[in-house]
């Protein structure tokens, strides 16, 4: 969902058993034209919820939001 010009909300069933701290991140791999990038991108849910949701800033010219626009 877009949240603002430039930043896009994500939320993501989490899997079975999938545990985490409030901070912490997770890595996707990015395809950008030619080649596969590795982003991190902090989870923005909180550790008791049933889903995993990212904000997502799109930065002119990034990798990342070349794949997410």
């Amino acid at each position: 969902a877009l949240v603002a010009r430039d930043l896009l909300e994500f939320q993501f069933e989490k899997p079975p058993h999938f545990t985490f701290k409030a901070g912490q991140f997770v890595q996707f791999f990015i395809s950008h034209e030619v080649e596969t990038v590795l982003r991190s991108y902090s989870i923005a849910s909180a550790p008791s919820e049933e889903f995993l949701e990212f904000c997502v800033k799109l930065v002119m010219g990034g990798k990342g939001a070349y794949f997410f626009s």
